[in-house]
């Protein structure tokens, strides 16, 4: 299905519900039912509404203070039979003229709702809140099948973990066959240092980088939006330089903490690679003196010889089962896909994009 034929339905469907339900951007004084929304049909407790800070800082828009929300409100009850959310990385940057808009929460009432609300909500959403880049991070089953139908291309993030070589038993990963060796993967990667910087040093770590390589729909102020505003979470950066070329790349971190252990989840990446391919060694370092099991690096469009030569492996290849839920833990392979509208897909994905990082659970 193209997007003619996309539009086409969209303003079939749309005329077929105007009479029945008013679709709209939610407002500033409807975030409260919609709150009521999740915690009854979605998740009971879910974080979004438990904490308020939480869903300002990922749904409030900054600039008009709506909320990224469509609602479906019926016109006969008063009542939300459908919602869907989203998330423009200008909720991080207004500035951002060319953002990528993630779809989110996307839900109906079962029973109640008629058939074809919930896709009507969702073309509304795609139709009236497009932005310059379209996506949807680790879709649901019902997502899945109505992406198939409307032709759009469905992919998924691929799993490179690497291991800590410098302990002797693992808790959290199993894998299928041999030790990483400390003493046979030392020598890569000697060239690069890596520094921890903080949000007063991050414009300069940034430039350093090369904000040419920060993609057009985020920003260096996204990444303060989105990292280090976070109102729960506390993230690392570190600025990886190569001390043979002068070369650096920056890349996002998150510590998460299971019960027998814990995981460095890489979470962005700005940089080409060249620097990651060389950095080995002082990965290896950090989860040493992290004490953490393994490095989590999901993603897609990471090419895959970077990753190998920096030491990564990848779980669908080596058969090895790397748990990337901890709030709870879950201790089995999860695949995350992804879907978009676009033809190609010329973009990198990583596990801080849309709201796959988001609190499962609140202290």
């Amino acid at each position: 299905m193209n997007n003619e034929q996309r539009e086409r339905m969209y303003q079939r469907y749309k005329k077929m519900f105007d009479p029945l339900y008013d679709i709209s951007v939610c407002r500033a004084d409807e975030i409260g039912a919609v709150q009521a929304f999740i915690d009854r049909y979605w998740k009971k407790g879910h974080t979004l509404v438990k904490s308020r800070a939480l869903m300002d800082w990922q749904h409030r828009d900054p600039e008009n203070g709506t909320y990224h929300f469509i609602v479906a409100r019926s016109k006969k009850t008063g009542q939300i039979h459908a919602i869907e959310g989203f998330i423009p990385t200008s909720q991080f940057d207004p500035s951002i003229r060319t953002p990528m808009t993630w779809g989110a929460i996307w839900k109906t009432v079962e029973g109640v709702a008629p058939p074809g609300l919930g896709m009507v909500v969702k073309q509304y959403r795609e139709h009236e809140y497009a932005g310059a880049y379209a996506s949807e991070v680790g879709i649901s089953s019902d997502a899945m099948t109505y992406s198939k139908s409307q032709g759009k291309q469905v992919y998924k993030l691929e799993t490179w973990y690497m291991a800590n070589p410098y302990m002797e038993e693992y808790h959290l990963i199993r894998r299928p066959s041999g030790e990483q060796r400390a003493e046979k993967m030392a020598a890569s990667g000697s060239a690069v240092s890596l520094r921890r910087v903080g949000r007063e040093e991050w414009a300069a770590a940034a430039a350093e980088a090369g904000e040419e390589k920060i993609p057009p729909f985020k920003s260096v102020q996204y990444y303060c939006g989105r990292y280090f505003d976070h109102p729960v979470y506390h993230y690392d950066a570190f600025l990886l330089r190569d001390g043979e070329t002068g070369g650096s790349e920056i890349l996002m971190c998150r510590t998460a903490q299971a019960p027998e252990g814990k995981c460095i989840f890489a979470v962005d990446y700005i940089g080409d690679g060249k620097v990651l391919a060389k950095a080995g060694g002082a990965l290896r370092e950090l989860l040493r003196e992290e004490g953490a099991e393994y490095m989590l690096f999901l993603c897609s469009g990471m090419p895959s010889q970077v990753m190998e030569e920096a030491g990564f492996s990848m779980r669908e290849r080596d058969g090895a089962v790397i748990p990337v839920y901890y709030e709870p833990f879950y201790p089995e392979n999860v695949d995350i896909y992804c879907t978009t509208p676009h033809a190609e897909v010329t973009w990198r994905t990583f596990k801080g994009d849309a709201d796959q990082d988001r609190p499962n659970v609140l202290d």
